[in-house]
């Protein structure tokens, strides 16, 4: 399902407008990961906006987004004053640098970029962890990749750090895997409520949740 937001590709935060470009070309051996990298979903937006509405929330804060896909949420984070490293699968981080290469100016905190596979259990290690902030707009798509994010989450995240995880449910598997995955690492969730929400980023089918050791 495609976005259903009208922001006739692109999107406002904080008076700053962000320049987006799906990419339509053909991945190599039809990688789904890859694939979906590089389209911008609702979740995206939604959490975009959410932190505008909510700019405390990540300002001047270390700033990590996973599976940033064209780094909308990471991006506007930046603007909004936090020091923000967007990640993606190795094969798409092309694509991710070329989203913030359009995007880099006018920044109130800054922005890098770094491939990260959730599959690879030293590379989260490598990213200077823990984080105080981690976001992910979604990130839940292949039923293989579940446990390996919490995974991957689990070690970006420290005592203090706070998950902001925009989440639609496509599957009662993928919501049994999720949960089970993060209540066996300890992990602590909350639903936040709709009033911390943009007023015009607001759907049935999206939930913010707050994520934390």
């Amino acid at each position: 399902e495609g976005p259903s937001f009208n922001v006739n590709a692109s999107l406002t935060v904080n008076g700053r407008v962000l320049a987006i470009q799906e990419v339509d070309e053909v991945c190599e051996g039809h990688d789904h990961a890859i694939a979906t990298s590089r389209r911008v979903w609702d979740c995206a937006f939604v959490l975009a906006k959410f932190l505008e509405h909510n700019p405390e929330l990540v300002r001047s804060k270390r700033t990590l987004e996973l599976g940033a896909g064209q780094g909308v949420a990471g991006i506007a984070a930046a603007i909004l004053g936090a020091d923000v490293l967007v990640t993606e699968h190795p094969g798409a981080v092309e694509a991710l640098n070329r989203s913030i290469a359009r995007n880099s100016g006018d920044l109130d905190g800054s922005l890098g970029c770094v491939p990260l596979d959730w599959t690879d259990r030293s590379a989260a290690a490598e990213l200077g962890a823990p984080f105080d902030v981690l976001l992910a707009a979604d990130v839940v798509w292949v039923q293989d990749l579940i446990v390996p994010l919490v995974k991957t989450m689990r070690e970006l995240a420290g005592d203090n750090t706070l998950i902001y995880f925009v989440y639609q449910s496509r599957s009662k598997s993928a919501d049994q895997t999720l949960f089970a995955a993060l209540q066996e690492l300890g992990m602590l969730w909350e639903v936040l409520p709709e009033d911390m929400y943009h007023p015009q980023f607001v759907s049935p089918k999206i939930k913010i949740y707050k994520i934390h050791l």
